[in-house]
């Protein structure tokens, strides 16, 4: 539970609003399997961008350190293997 005592209420339920707007977005684009939306999750997935790391990216510099050796099962999954379970997540905010 997160409860926020500010003067600044209204601008987060506008907040709010506007991200349960882009999951619903997204929803509806994973539901609909739209092509663009869903490169969108694989570029998110497997290329690096300013200032962000890929999950790709992350899981080789996990893989290549120390921490590599906390969990016996990590791997590098591929987006064919993501994909197939796309439809079965859900999104909740």
């Amino acid at each position: 539970m997160l409860i926020h005592v500010s003067r600044f209420v209204l601008w987060q339920d506008h907040i709010a609003e506007l991200v349960s707007n882009q999951f619903i977005y997204y929803r509806r684009g994973i539901d609909q399997n739209d092509a663009v939306i869903l490169n969108e999750f694989k570029s998110t997935f497997e290329q690096d961008e300013n200032g962000y790391k890929s999950y790709v990216s992350v899981s080789k510099q996990i893989l290549d350190s120390d921490l590599k050796n906390l969990d016996s099962q990590i791997q590098i999954h591929q987006w064919s293997e993501v994909l197939q379970h796309l439809n079965e997540c859900r999104i909740t905010y």
